[in-house]
């Protein structure tokens, strides 16, 4: 969901993106 999630945070993605993958 991660996906979704950039979508909605295009900024934290970055950081969630990293956490999300882990």
């Amino acid at each position: 969901t991660y996906k979704r999630f950039d979508g909605l945070t295009a900024k934290p993605k970055l950081k969630m993106s990293a956490s999300s993958t882990n």
